[in-house]
């Protein structure tokens, strides 16, 4: 996998200097076919992909875990670290002892929920397109009720 990887960066980078290459030539040469031509260069026209197919992750055990070292490490420091954001809340500092609150009251009881004020409305388009198919049917109908009507129907003229 990471052979394919560096081979599709490997030829990035060379389509890259190519395209690089070709504007310093159009800048010299003042043509606008060539600015037209260089600026339409691009992954899919050079056939340069990513090893992956469409739909596939590039990264698909995830994020690397953090190393066991450097977590001993971390966890050593962490009550040094609790003191000091604790000192830090009662700075003289407005900034600074607000921040320190709010990071304080995040690791203790958890970051508050974000809420979101949104409406959302949802369209069944099977019910619209039936409900517009038997509006055009009642149209049709109401049509042929007129031409189907008879002479005898129609009022005279001269009364």
């Amino acid at each position: 996998m990471n052979a394919g990887l560096d081979e599709w960066r490997r030829k990035r980078r060379e389509a890259r200097k190519a395209e690089a290459e070709a504007k310093s030539e159009i800048v010299a040469g003042h043509t606008i076919d060539q600015t037209v031509k260089s600026g339409a260069i691009t992954a899919e026209r050079t056939g340069l992909r990513p090893p992956w197919q469409p739909g596939q992750s590039g990264n698909p055990a995830g994020r690397a875990p953090i190393p066991p070292e450097v977590l001993e490490i971390l966890k050593a420091k962490s009550p040094a670290a609790a003191r000091r954001l604790a000192e830090l809340c009662d700075s003289p500092e407005p900034a600074v002892a607000l921040k320190a609150i709010d990071m304080l009251q995040n690791r203790i009881y958890g970051r508050p929920a974000q809420t979101l004020d949104a409406k959302i409305e949802t369209t069944n388009v099977q019910q619209a397109h039936l409900q517009v198919l038997l509006e055009l049917q009642e149209k049709r109908e109401r049509a042929m009720k007129t031409i189907e009507g008879t002479a005898e129907d129609k009022p005279e003229e001269g009364a």
